[in-house]
């Protein structure tokens, strides 16, 4: 599928090269999270669903999935390769341009427009469904709604806005631009209304999808444990330390030198006196605490 322009598509400011006419494939996801929105109606009718700018059918093929009959759908493109890619899936395809073409009954019209050419793609689509009371739906960047340009535009096609919460990636390798991306709708009883899309399992991308895989418990084996310890058993820290208290309990006792020896006697003859010195204190603490009793005794009593 060609991609948008004023819409879907990559970014210029990207170091991805641009293929030279604009052909990125649509996401299967972003078609299936708006498919059932509008696929009862279409299958209770009899109209032909198109895709114009099909590429090699990426919308289509996510239709037939979903159980749209490929006698009636449409593919537009200009490209032989892909035209016949779309030939494969056994759909009715209109090889040319798609802007110089018409199509009848389109009941139906999805589409992801060139990049550069959006604006154009979008106003053929509506010319073409109109006069059938179909619907277009298109995938663009949000950002299409802006511009001076398209005031016009706008004042004439009013659209619904239908946001994808997520960046569709259009490379293959899941890298997307740093664009958002919405389905815009025009057809009958539509116009000016917007709403965030909600993914379910079913039209999530593939990012989403993938299974967290759970941590697997670690197994060790028995010979990797460590012993068990034993607390009468001293462990190799616990030896060490005794081994050097032993050392320092076998070594003798240090001579004092003189001076020491001299400090240690009077330290010696002091401490009988120091006792003494702090019975008579305990005494006169004693005989005050008697005194004051007493004194309290003496007291009159003014009650």
């Amino acid at each position: 599928m060609d991609v948008g322009a004023e819409g879907a598509g990559m970014s210029e400011k990207e170091s991805h090269v641009r293929n030279p006419d604009d052909f990125y494939g649509t996401p299967d996801w972003c078609v299936r999270a708006i498919a059932t929105r509008f696929l009862p109606e279409f299958l209770s009718g009899t109209g032909m669903l198109v895709e114009p700018s099909a590429g090699d059918g990426a919308i289509l093929k996510t239709m037939l999935a979903l159980g749209v009959p490929a006698g009636r759908m449409v593919a537009v493109e200009k490209d032989p390769v892909r035209a016949a890619a779309c030939n494969s899936l056994g759909v009715s395809v209109i090889e040319g341009d798609t802007l110089a073409l018409t199509y009848a009954n389109a009941g139906l019209v999805v589409m992801n427009p060139p990049y550069r050419q959006a604006r154009e793609h979008v106003e053929h689509a509506i010319r073409q469904a109109s006069p059938w009371g179909g619907t277009v739906v298109a995938l663009l960047r949000l950002a299409f709604l802006g511009s001076k340009r398209r005031i016009l535009f706008w004042q004439k096609y009013p659209a619904d806005v239908l946001v994808l919460p997520e960046r569709p990636s259009f490379t293959g390798d899941g890298r997307s631009d740093a664009s958002e991306y919405a389905w815009f709708v025009w057809g009958p009883e539509r116009g000016g209304r917007w709403k965030v899309l909600e993914l379910d399992e079913s039209c999530s991308p593939p990012k989403r999808r993938r299974q967290r895989q759970k941590a697997l418990p670690i197994e060790t084996k028995a010979e990797e444990l460590p012993p068990p310890i034993d607390a009468a058993t001293p462990t190799p820290e616990e030896r060490a330390v005794d081994a050097v208290a032993e050392e320092a309990a076998a070594e003798p006792m240090p001579t004092l030198s003189p001076i020491s020896a001299a400090v240690t006697g009077l330290l010696s003859a002091i401490s009988p006196h120091e006792q003494a010195l702090d019975a008579a204190l305990a005494s006169k603490d004693e005989w005050l605490a008697k005194q004051a009793a007493r004194a309290g005794d003496d007291l009159p009593d003014f009650g």
